[in-house]
């Protein structure tokens, strides 16, 4: 998220951008933006909805198009990759394009994706292809919400839309989870349709959104795109095991190093890489969102493989997750300001590991075990989101904040993935070649068999949680600081 300073404060009911920097946008109207940031929440929650969803459903749309297991990770891998580029693009662009024009942009791409992929879902790469544009199109909302909090607002408001922000994302989650639970026993295609209820904002957006450009004229279109090259290159490898991906990943990475050094004006330069304390920043947000987007698919499928329950069954199995996750987002901030994000972070890492290490010793006993352990996992994921930002924005200086915010969303979002494709494999390779089929009973040795392996997946995601949390000390005890 978005923590910069606001720096100067207009007239009342007026500010400039952040740094009173006015560039073309000039003095805004904080109760514009005020009147613009709930229906740009409301068109974020409704894409991250369908992210959580697909997340639910996707072992079971990939059987429906007829892929593999492997080959039906990319249904969340791929949207995934796309989203971290995204966000820091969007970032970027908001410093030189019109946040009306990066608007209308996003909502037609999510209004293309949505109306697509409901109409033409008929094989996995219309399915993929669509759920890339759906997220483009959402994360633009997003984006805008963010910096218009940030630039535009005064300190106690933004604070207040922040979290309003954390809150939202956890309750869109909630929605994804138990929608996708129920569609997927009507027609998981139905997801697509949920955006387009973001049609409805147009009109208010469109009074309030502020006009004019930000005063620059150039982007790194070379450095995003070869940044974007390497990571989806990555994620496919994972997902595939085809090492020449990996290979041209490696390249790309390497062709990138090259380019920050000798362009002219690079997105991003090596003094980033320089900065150890950011490194050391950066690299908890890989470990901990790497098991980010795994939980979902692994809930779904232990209740329908092991307890022979619906996707609609587990969905609310693990709706109170959800709304505790975003109950204890909401009061992050006050969390930070007691305790410091050191105890919040480690407080977070946990509960992430009682989540998944309390569930893998207790799976056998039932569907209760995941409803009481999904509520610790959840909840940390939760809490963890704002100290671990703060955290890394508190490396850099107030001129490469913007700049910090979409490398952080890259690495969250971007780990994501491939933490997905990975874990996703493993999750749809349980049970394999045993004559397991959703809805029927289990013979005592095949129950045996699906239990040793999620717990198996379990155990590796509690080891990656607890690698966090021993990195999140190490580094504390380094710098002397709680924060």
């Amino acid at each position: 998220m978005h923590m910069t300073q606001i720096d100067s404060t207009m007239a009342a009911g007026t500010v400039a951008p952040e740094g009173g920097d006015k560039g073309s946008q000039g003095s805004v109207s904080e109760k514009a933006v005020a009147a613009s940031l709930v229906p740009l929440l409301i068109i974020f929650m409704l894409g991250t909805l369908c992210l959580q969803g697909f997340n639910l459903v996707a072992v079971r749309v990939g059987a429906d198009v007829q892929a593999s297991g492997s080959q039906a990770t990319l249904i969340t891998a791929l949207p995934a990759a796309a989203l971290g580029i995204v966000c820091f693009i969007y970032g970027s662009l908001s410093d030189f394009v019109s946040l009306r024009k990066l608007m209308w942009w996003g909502i037609g791409i999510l209004l293309v994706g949505s109306a697509g992929g409901f109409l033409f879902h008929g094989s996995l790469a219309l399915v993929i292809v669509f759920r890339i544009l759906q997220t483009v199109g959402y994360q633009a909302a997003g984006s805008v919400y963010m910096v218009l909090a940030s630039r535009f607002l005064a300190p106690k408001k933004k604070v207040f839309y922040l979290g309003l922000y954390t809150a939202g994302y956890q309750v869109a989650a909630a929605l994804g989870i138990l929608s996708a639970g129920f569609l997927s026993e009507v027609q998981w295609s139905y997801l697509f349709l949920i955006p387009l209820a973001s049609a409805a904002f147009i009109p208010v957006l469109a009074r309030n959104i502020p006009k004019g450009d930000a005063g620059h004229t150039s982007v790194d279109v070379a450095g995003f795109g070869i940044i974007g090259a390497a990571l989806t290159l990555l994620i496919l490898f994972f997902s595939q095991l085809a090492w020449w991906m990996l290979g041209a990943s490696a390249v790309f990475f390497a062709v990138f190093a090259v380019y920050i050094h000798y362009a002219s004006a690079p997105f991003i330069t090596p003094g980033f890489f320089h900065n150890a304390r950011w490194l050391k920043a950066i690299s908890l947000i890989v470990v901990f969102y790497s098991v980010n987007f795994a939980a979902a698919p692994l809930y779904n499928a232990v209740g329908e493989k092991l307890y022979g329950i619906t996707s609609a069954a587990v969905s609310l199995l693990i709706l109170p997750a959800f709304i505790c996750a975003a109950v204890i987002a909401t009061f992050s901030g006050s969390l930070i300001n007691r305790w410091g994000s050191r105890a919040c972070l480690i407080a977070a890492a946990v509960l992430m590991i009682l989540g998944t290490g309390g569930y893998a010793l207790t799976l056998r006993y039932g569907a209760a075990a995941l409803s009481v352990t999904a509520v610790l996992f959840y909840t940390g994921m939760g809490l963890i989101f704002s100290p671990i930002y703060n955290n890394s924005l508190s490396t850099l200086p107030g001129s490469e904040t913007g700049r910090g915010v979409g490398m952080n969303d890259l690495a969250m979002q971007g780990s994501a993935a491939v933490g997905v494709t990975i874990l996703g494999g493993l999750i749809s390779s349980v049970g394999a070649g045993a004559g397991i089929s959703y809805g029927k009973a289990l013979a005592p040795a095949q129950a045996a068999l699906l239990a040793s392996g999620y717990s198996q997946i379990l155990w590796i995601i509690t080891g990656i949680e607890a690698l966090g949390l021993v990195l999140v000390l190490v580094f504390s005890r380094a710098s002397g600081s709680r924060d």
